[in-house]
């Protein structure tokens, strides 16, 4: 019986650190997006200004093509491109801590969106559920540890 039970509590912490690793795995897969559009003819608009991401994460600007075309400039690693119609989206992966600016321009360079990516090592600190799954894992495996040497402390004095 006590067998079953140490075997049941294993397979329970091996899939709850399965489940904690996959959902870990998708948050460090996700990209944030900062979308780059045009109000009447020009003007360009940024919906996601103050973009906040962790290290190594990407953060994909993509244009959608309201008007001709548009510059992107930027502190490295964002650099310098233009977003059109044919090359919609541009791709920046952050390797350093820091605040990063850039902005967006018009074809005749008159009106300027800007905006900034804040790289934040905090920002990837485990949330409250994650505390808790590292908690449950903790708790699993001490009490299959307890049952296990108190199961041997029997069975030695017998």
């Amino acid at each position: 019986m006590k067998k079953a039970f140490v075997s049941v509590l294993f397979i329970l912490s091996l899939f709850v650190i399965f489940v904690s690793a996959k959902a870990e795995e998708d948050k460090a897969g996700a990209s944030t997006f900062v979308t780059i559009n045009c109000k009447g003819d020009t003007i360009p608009i940024i919906d996601n200004p103050e973009a906040r991401i962790c290290l190594t994460k990407t953060v994909t600007f993509k244009f959608i093509p309201s008007c001709d075309s548009v510059k992107l400039k930027g502190d490295s690693p964002i650099d310098s491109c233009w977003l059109s119609p044919a090359n919609p989206q541009k791709v920046v992966t952050f390797t350093n801590l820091g605040i990063y600016h850039y902005w967006v321009t018009d074809l005749a360079a008159v009106d300027t969106a800007y905006g900034v990516v804040n790289v934040l090592a905090s920002y990837c600190t485990p949330t409250l559920t994650d505390w808790g799954i590292i908690i449950l894992i903790g708790l699993i495996i001490s009490s299959a540890v307890f049952i296990l040497l108190r199961r041997r402390k029997a069975t030695v004095s017998a």
